[in-house]
Order: structure tokens, then C-alpha cells, then sequence
């Protein structure tokens, strides 16, 4: 789904949400597999038939088992502030479940404004402070006042919360009124390692 940044070219919201309740699914699944994905984003996401009705989630490259991290890992643009945080010396702990929420809260926010909410370069060590630094504020680049509904607006702003421990779960996501709750994602069959413990803790629910 990159080329509708790359095209500019906007998406009605009722594409977007047919997209984004996909990617609520892929995620939620995921995550009560024990897997976090750590690098959810626009070109990672693909349609996996010609008419575009199924969304799929690729690249695991970077996707762990456990929950707790403290690397970066992922896509600036689209990591959480916590994940920035991680090039800090002695970075804190955080869980990549929260993250990949964050991700996939910019992924919304790119989808209905065709711009990511975090603009900036990574061509020098400069502008990656520089993005870092704006990501860490939580300071949009551009609104979504007048692009989507209210609703809309109010999902996004509850997942691009800066502090992890107030910004929504995945649960909270798929409980949105803008979702339409969880029976409306799609790939609820629990798989087998559902509700297991992994080694940073149990990731479904947490995310």
C-alpha cells in the first residue's frame, strides 16, 4: 500500500477502514500467537488478490517472540517513541506489542491523510535526530481535520499516544467504534499457541 503515499493519491475512508480492520485482524492474530511484528508500515502491506479485497502482512524480518525489547528495530517513520528511545544509551524496556499499535496507528493516519503524521529525513545522522526528536513530542506534521471523520481522528489520536502505558491496546483498536468492535476483524480462530507465556510475557492482550 506505499504507492498511495508515493501517488499522493487519496483513499475514500471506507477503503481505509476495510484495509486498516484487515491489519487489526493480521495483527491481533499475531500477537495471540506470541509473535510482535516490529516493522508495521505502509510497504508492508500488500493485497494478496487483483481486486484488493485481501489485505496481507509481510515481512517478518524483524519480528520476535518476545514481547520486552530495548533495540530499535523496525522503520523510523513508523516506530513508536519507545522504539526511538532505544538508541539512547541504557535504553529502558519496553513491549513491542505497544509498539506495533503505534505502527499501526501511523499506517491509519497515512492511509486517510496520504502523508505519514512524522515527515522528516534519514540521509544523515542530523535528520535522524531531528525525526527521532519529533516522533519522541507526538507533534503531527499534518492534520486530519477536514479528511476523515471524527471517529477516525479519534482512533488515530488514541494510538499515537507518546507514552505507551496510556495509549490503547490492540483490544481498545478493535473495541473503536471506527472498527466496529471485535467480531468485525476478521481471523479470530485462537491458533494453538494462543495464551501461552513467552519469555517477555504474554503478548496477546498487551498490545
Amino acid at each position: 500500500m506505499g504507492h498511495a503515499l508515493e501517488t499522493n493519491s487519496p483513499l475514500p475512508e471506507a477503503r481505509c477502514h476495510t484495509a486498516f480492520v484487515q491489519l487489526c485482524g493480521a495483527v491481533h492474530y499475531c500477537h495471540r500467537s506470541g509473535v510482535v511484528h516490529r516493522d508495521i508500515k505502509l510497504d508492508n502491506l500488500v493485497w494478496a488478490d487483483e481486486a484488493e479485497t485481501r489485505l496481507q502482512l509481510v515481512d517478518f524480518g524483524y519480528a520476535a517472540i518476545v514481547n520486552e525489547q530495548s533495540n530499535f528495530a523496525g522503520s523510523p517513520h513508523y516506530a513508536a517513541p519507545e522504539v526511538h528511545r532505544a538508541n539512547l544509551p541504557n535504553p529502558p524496556v519496553f513491549l513491542a506489542a505497544g509498539a506495533d499499535v503505534w505502527s499501526c496507528g501511523v499506517c491509519l493516519f497515512a492511509m486517510l491523510a496520504t502523508q505519514l503524521p512524522f515527515n522528516g529525513g534519514e540521509g544523515s545522522a542530523e535528520e535522524e535526530r531531528a525525526l527521532s526528536a519529533k516522533v519522541c513530542e507526538g507533534a503531527w506534521d499534518a492534520s486530519l481535520e477536514g479528511r476523515c471523520s471524527a471517529a477516525a481522528i479519534d482512533l488515530v489520536s488514541r494510538m499515537l499516544i507518546v507514552d505507551p502505558d496510556e495509549r490503547c491496546t490492540l483490544d481498545d483498536v478493535c473495541a473503536h467504534e471506527w472498527v466496529g468492535g471485535l467480531e468485525a476483524v476478521p481471523w479470530q480462530d485462537t491458533p494453538s499457541t494462543a495464551g501461552s507465556q513467552t519469555p517477555g510475557g504474554d503478548i496477546g492482550g498487551s498490545g
